[in-house]
C-alpha cells in the first residue's frame, strides 16, 4: 500500500530491487512493519537481484551494490527493533528455465554464485532459494551455493522452497516426489513450498513432505489465489483464515517454518504469530525411501516387487542398433531406443556413449539433454571418465545413478567420481574390482565391496543408500571350467551383502551370465538367474526388460 513517487523508480519501473538504492527508507519501513507484527525472519528485497533479471533493466553491473543495500536495509530494520530478528537472503529462480534451454548452465551458475557471495559477505544469517519452478535451476543453485560457501569458508542454513502450480507439478512438469529425490542428497536446512496458491492448494503436497522429507518443512503460501476485482488484483484470504490454515499445517503435519508470500500483509503475519503462540509442530516420523529421479518423477530403488529394472540397450558397446544410430549422429533415433525400453517396463535407463572414434563427452552431453527432456524414468550415466560423468551430471535435473567406480587403479578414479556424486547429489554403482582384477569368489567380492564402502562413506561422505554394489556376473556358457560356479558365487555375494553392507543396495548386469549362448537359451538362463538373484536379495538388475520371462 505504499505510494512511491515516480522518481523512486527512475527509468527502472517494475524493478523492485532498485528501490533498495532509491528508496531505502521505504524498504526498511516495510521490513519494520513485519517485525512489529511478530515476524522473526526478514527476507531481503533481492528476489530478482541477480545479473540475469537485472540485465532486463540494464542494471546487471550493479548486482553487488543492490544486494548489499538490501541486506543493510533489513539489518537497519532489525536494529530499530532492538536487534531481534534474522536476515534471510532471498534468491529467486531468475526468469529463465534451463531445462527448456532458455539459458546456459554456466551463465545461470555464475549469476547465482555472484549473488550468493555478496549476500553472505553482507551478513545474511541464511539463504533461501524460493519459487523454484525447474529442478535443473534448483540443482544449479544448490551446487553453486555450496561451492561458494566452501570458498568463503562459511556455513549458514540454506532453505529451498518449491512453487507447485495448480496442476500439481512444478512449471516444467516435475512432481513433488521428483523434487524430493533430487534435493534430498544436499545438506539443506529445509524444503517447502511457496507462492502459486494459498494454503488450501498446498495441502496434499505438505502432507507428502510430512511423510517423506527427512528434514524441516516450510510453508509460505499466498494469501489465497489472486482474483481481479474492479480492475485490481486482490488476494481473498483474510488474516484470520490464513493464520488458521497454516496453524493446522504446524499442528497436524509438523511444518516448522511458516510465513507469507504474495498478498500477505503485516496483519496476516500478526494473526499468524498470535495463532501459533501456543502451537508446536506435530512430531513426525518420515518414511522416505531412497530413490532416483528424472525431471518428472521419482523411482524407488527398493521396488515393492524387486528388482529395479535398468534398461541396457542405450549402450554403444552392448547394442548394435544404438551404436549404429550414434555413428550416424542420429540422436533422435538413439532416443527412440531409450523410449521403447521405458515403454517395455524399464524403471531407469543406462546411457553409455563410449565408443572408439567418437567424442564420448559430446555424445553423452547431447543424449543426456535429450533423456532429461523426454524420458520420464531416471538416467544411469555409464562412463569411466570423470570429465564425461561431470558434464552429464551438470545437465541432468534429476538424481542420477553413476555407473561406475572400482578399485582397479587403487582408488584414484573412485575418489574423483565419489566427489562428483557428492557434489551433484547422485548415487553410484560400485564394481567389485580391485587392483588384482575382477573379484571371482563370494568372499573376495564382499572384501572388495567393504573396502569401497569404507572409502565412499567414511572418507568421501557418500551415504550407504547411495551405493549399489555390482557383484559382477560372468558367463557360464563359454565352456571355461573356471567359471562353472561363477553364477553361484555371485548369488552368494548378493545374499551376504544384505547383512555385511548395511544400508547399501546390490546390482547385477544379468545378461552377462548367458553371453555366448543362443538367443532362446539366453532368455531362459537370464530369467532363471535373475529369479535366483532376487530370491537372494538383489535390488537392481541391468537387463532388457522386454526379454525376461515372468
Amino acid at each position: 500500500n505504499y505510494s512511491l513517487p515516480a522518481s523512486a523508480w527512475g527509468k527502472y519501473e517494475g524493478c523492485n530491487e532498485y528501490l533498495n538504492l532509491s528508496a531505502p527508507e521505504v524498504i526498511a519501513e516495510l521490513h519494520a512493519s513485519f517485525l512489529a507484527a511478530g515476524a522473526m525472519v526478514l527476507e531481503t528485497n533481492t528476489f530478482g537481484a541477480n545479473s540475469i533479471v537485472l540485465a532486463e533493466y540494464g542494471l546487471e553491473s550493479r548486482v553487488e551494490e543492490i544486494n548489499r543495500a538490501a541486506v543493510e536495509n533489513a539489518r537497519a530494520a532489525i536494529a530499530g527493533h532492538g536487534g531481534k530478528g534474522y536476515v534471510a537472503g532471498s534468491i529467486g529462480p531468475t526468469t529463465k528455465l534451463p531445462s527448456l534451454g532458455h539459458i546456459s548452465l554456466e551463465e545461470m551458475s555464475q549469476a547465482f554464485a555472484s549473488q550468493i557471495r555478496v549476500l553472505v559477505e553482507a551478513g545474511v544469517h541464511l539463504l533461501v532459494f524460493e519459487t523454484c519452478q525447474d529442478l535443473l535451476q534448483a540443482k544449479i543453485a544448490l551446487v553453486s551455493c555450496f561451492e561458494e560457501l566452501e570458498r568463503l569458508g562459511r556455513e549458514i542454513p540454506v532453505m529451498v522452497s518449491l512453487t507447485v502450480e495448480t496442476t500439481g507439478t512444478l512449471l516444467v512438469g516435475s512432481d513433488v516426489a521428483a523434487a524430493v529425490a533430487a534435493i534430498e542428497p544436499f545438506p539443506v536446512f529445509s524444503l517447502g513450498l511457496n507462492c502459486a496458491t494459498g494454503p488450501e492448494g498446498m495441502k496434499s503436497h505438505i502432507r507428502y513432505l510430512g511423510r517423506t522429507w527427512p528434514g524441516r518443512i516450510s510453508c509460505i503460501p499466498n494469501a489465497g489465489i489472486p482474483q481481479v476485482v474492479g480492475g485490481e488484483t486482490v488476494y481473498p484470504l483474510t488474516p484470520e483464515q490464513f493464520a488458521a490454515e497454516l496453524a493446522a499445517f504446524v499442528a497436524e503435519e509438523g511444518v516448522s517454518i511458516v510465513g507469507g508470500c504474495c498478498g500477505s500483509t503485516p496483519e496476516h503475519i500478526r494473526c499468524l504469530a498470535e495463532g501459533l503462540s501456543s502451537v508446536r509442530p506435530a512430531p513426525r516420523a518420515p518414511q522416505g525411501k531412497p530413490s532416483l529421479s528424472s525431471l518428472y518423477q521419482a523411482v524407488e530403488i527398493q521396488q515393492e516387487i524387486p528388482p529395479l529394472l535398468i534398461g541396457e540397450r542405450a549402450n554403444a558397446n552392448g547394442s548394435r542398433q544404438f551404436r549404429e544410430r550414434l555413428l550416424a549422429d542420429d540422436y533422435e533415433g538413439a532416443l527412440a531406443i531409450a523410449l521403447q525400453q521405458e515403454e517395455d517396463g524399464a524403471h531407469a535407463l543406462d546411457l553409455c556413449t563410449a565408443y572408439a572414434g567418437r567424442d564420448e563427452k559430446v555424445d553423452l552431453a547431447a543424449l543426456t539433454r535429450l533423456f532429461a527432456q523426454s524420458v520420464r524414468v531416471p538416467t544411469v550415466i555409464d562412463s569411466t571418465s570423470p570429465d564425461c560423468i561431470e558434464e552429464a551430471l551438470r545437465i541432468h535435473p534429476g538424481k542420477c545413478l553413476i555407473n561406475s567406480i572400482n578399485l582397479e587403479d587403487g582408488g584414484k578414479n573412485l575418489e574423483r567420481i565419489c566427489g562428483l556424486a557428492k557434489k551433484h547429489g547422485a548415487a553410484v554403482v560400485a564394481l567389485t574390482i580391485n587392483e588384482r582384477g575382477m573379484a571371482m569368489t563370494a568372499g573376495e567380492k564382499l572384501s572388495t565391496a567393504k573396502e569401497i564402502y569404507d572409502l565412499a562413506v567414511r572418507r568421501y561422505g557418500l551415504r550407504p543408500q547411495d551405493l549399489l554394489f555390482d557383484m559382477l556376473t560372468f558367463t557360464i556358457g563359454s565352456g571355461d571350467p573356471s567359471l562353472g560356479d561363477a553364477a553361484a558365487e555371485t548369488i552368494e555375494a548378493v545374499r551376504r551383502a544384505r547383512e555385511e553392507l548395511p544400508g547399501a543396495f546390490t546390482l547385477l548386469g544379468v545378461s552377462n551370465v548367458s553371453f555366448g549362448l543362443s538367443p532362446a537359451s539366453r532368455r531362459i538362463l537370464n530369467s532363471v538367474f535373475l529369479h535366483e538373484a532376487v530370491e537372494a536379495g538383489l535390488t537392481t538388475a541391468i537387463i532388457d526388460a522386454a526379454k525376461v520371462l515372468p
